[in-house]
Parts: structure tokens; C-alpha cells; sequence
């Protein structure tokens, strides 16, 4: 079991509180023809993120409400991502270049800061990945990459705790919202854990607690993460496993003074990874989320639709 003080937890308070060739080695598993003349391998594939740099391109909606506030942002976001792989882990390096077309509805007050710049400004980090390409939260949070985006960020929910404890009306700030937000958005997609053949599901289910300060309480997390290899198109230049990816999230919690913390979270996407490469080709998800605690609340809809590119 793993504990960090997670961006889901700052999101959270931001808004409840707001009152080219295969690689080396490759081989081919037998192969059939499909119906749409695509050819379809039937074989055991293991699926593996590889070294790489990675320019990315994500058209990113972010929607949420509570407390009084609605915030509706879109834009594409474009980032370089440098991925390395250890005997520890997978490190990714990312960076958001720049953000184009990025539009703000919603009842929060003009942004002080041109929120694009901000972005590109601040927007940097690392992320730690686990064998499965899923993020160990705690080593992320504690790598000095992602000192200065998490210190804004929770600079910003403390100014809204305070507020809050002094009865005082406080509304999030845009462009802090969207730097805490996005970066999840442009998280590499998680891979199996285990080699699957077309049809298999490798299904995970772990346990994480989330450190929630703004209520002075730890909360535990159950995630059910199921990873289906649809198909594997062999007809082109590479390789491509079509992967359909499901994760439920559920935590509750009851409070000391009354009251209840529910946390619900919903994730569904698809991913074409490059298996000669060991990258991600495409990506799209979509992530809903709904949150209690007392009398506060917030739903979040994230959908985000990526693609991507190696750098040479």
C-alpha cells in the first residue's frame, strides 16, 4: 500500500473547497487474415514500454462543477515526453510545449496570468512508472522534477483551506486549476502486467491512500484495472495491440465530526501501442469522477484524445 499527498488530492481540494524499423530482436507470432484485410496475430504478446523520446499531441476537455463553481476547458496540448527504462522502473520526463486553443467557460473569475503561459511555463515533471506503465505515486511526488509544479499547486489549496476555515468565499484560480488538472491528462496509458494473447484481460487490483490534509484524513483507495488485448494488426510498417482499458476507483470514509467522504471514478480508454517500438501510437480515455465529503461535492469529466510521435 502506497501513500502521497496524489494530485487527485489537490485537484480535489481545488474544487470541493471552492465554497521507423522493428527493434532488435523482434519477432512475428503466426498470423490470420481479418475480415476488413487487416492481418491479425493470434500469438502471446508482451507489451513494454521502450527508451524513446516522444513528441505528443492531446486534445484535452476537462469539465467541473461543485460548490457553486462550473469550469469547461479545451485546447491541444502539445509535450515532449522522454521515457527511460531502469531495473527499477520507467522514468518519463515530460514537458508541455505549448497549448493552442485553449478556451475557458464557466463562473470562475478571470484568470490573473494568461493561463496557456502559465502552462508552458510550469507545466514540467517527472513521472516514476512501474513495470505495468502505471505511476508509483509515492516516488513521483518525492522527485525534486516535480518540486515546483506541486508546490503552486498545493499553494494554491492551502489558500482555499484557509479561506474556507474563516468563513471567507474563495474561488480557484484558473491557471492553478489547470496545472494541477492536466498533467494527469497526458499520463502515458498503462500496458498489461503480463503477456496476453487477442481476447486476454489482465486484471489488477491494488490498494493506494490518498492524503487529504484540507480534512486531516488518509484515504484508502481500491482500484480494479482491466487491460483487454483486442487485436493485434500486423498488415502495416509495425505492429499495433489494440488495448481496451477499464479502472474502477471507490474510497470511503466517515468523519469524526459527521459526515462521509465517497470518492467514485470511473476510467475507459482505448490504446494502439507500437509493439516494435515499445510506444504508445494512440490513446483516447475518458475519466469521470465524482466526489463528497459532508456538505462539499465536486463531478469531473476528463476526456483526452492523444497521439504520438518519436522523435529521431
Amino acid at each position: 500500500m502506497s501513500r502521497a499527498y496524489t494530485r487527485l488530492g489537490l485537484g480535489l481540494a481545488l474544487v470541493a473547497l471552492a465554497c521507423g524499423p522493428k527493434g532488435p530482436g523482434s519477432t512475428k507470432s503466426p498470423t490470420t487474415g481479418g475480415a476488413d484485410g487487416t492481418t491479425a496475430e493470434t500469438g502471446e504478446v508482451a507489451i513494454a514500454y521502450r527508451p524513446a523520446t516522444l513528441r505528443s499531441k492531446a486534445t484535452v476537455e476537462l469539465t467541473s462543477t461543485g460548490g457553486g463553481v462550473y469550469l469547461q476547458a479545451t485546447g491541444t496540448v502539445r509535450a515532449t515526453l522522454q521515457i527511460e527504462t531502469t531495473d527499477e522502473g520507467t522514468r518519463v520526463a515530460w514537458d508541455i510545449d505549448g497549448v493552442d486553443g485553449l478556451k475557458i467557460d464557466g463562473t470562475l473569475p478571470p484568470p490573473a496570468t494568461d493561463p496557456a503561459a502559465y502552462l508552458a511555463e510550469h507545466g514540467k515533471g517527472l513521472w516514476v512508472l512501474d513495470a505495468a506503465g502505471r505511476e508509483d505515486v509515492g516516488a513521483t511526488d518525492a522527485h525534486p522534477g516535480n518540486l515546483e509544479r506541486r508546490k503552486l499547486v498545493a499553494a494554491e489549496a492551502k489558500r482555499l483551506t484557509d479561506a474556507r476555515a474563516a468563513g471567507k468565499a474563495a474561488s480557484p484560480d484558473v491557471a492553478a486549476t489547470l496545472l494541477d488538472r492536466l498533467p494527469p491528462m497526458l499520463a502515458l496509458p498503462a500496458v498489461p502486467l503480463q503477456p496476453l494473447t487477442p481476447g486476454g484481460i489482465d486484471e489488477q487490483t491494488t490498494t493506494t491512500e490518498i492524503e487529504m490534509p484540507q480534512f486531516d484524513v488518509v484515504l484508502p483507495v481500491e482500484s480494479t484495472r482491466r487491460v483487454t488485448l483486442v487485436v493485434v494488426d500486423a498488415s502495416g510498417t509495425h505492429r499495433l495491440a489494440e488495448l481496451q482499458i477499464t479502472e474502477d476507483r471507490y474510497a470511503g470514509y466517515e468523519l469524526a465530526e459527521g459526515g462521509d467522504i465517497e470518492l467514485e471514478e470511473k476510467i475507459e480508454g482505448t490504446l494502439l501501442f507500437d509493439l516494435d517500438r515499445g510506444i504508445p501510437y494512440r490513446f483516447e480515455q475518458t475519466t469521470t469522477t465524482s466526489f463528497t465529503a459532508g456538505e462539499l461535492g465536486s463531478d469531473t469529466t476528463r476526456i483526452v484524445r492523444a497521439e504520438f510521435e518519436p522523435v529521431p
